[in-house]
């Protein structure tokens, strides 16, 4: 299941980099980062779970930057 949320994860922020959107007449660009979890028996709540999302969203940034 998780690999699916990941792809899905990828096929939106791929469609947001390449939309343009208009500000006040202005077209911009813009990128979004999603992080992904599953909920594992070490997680006994929701706040374990983005905390673990958090985690994937800045590795995968940090590897982006390299």
């Amino acid at each position: 299941m998780r690999e699916g949320a990941s792809v899905y994860a990828e096929r939106i922020r791929a469609i947001v980099e390449r939309h343009e959107f208009d500000k006040r007449g202005k077209k911009i660009k813009i990128t979004v980062s999603i992080g992904v979890s599953s909920c594992t028996v070490d997680a006994m709540t929701i706040f374990d779970i983005l905390e673990k999302a958090d985690e994937v969203l800045f590795w995968r940034q940090r590897r982006r930057q390299k």
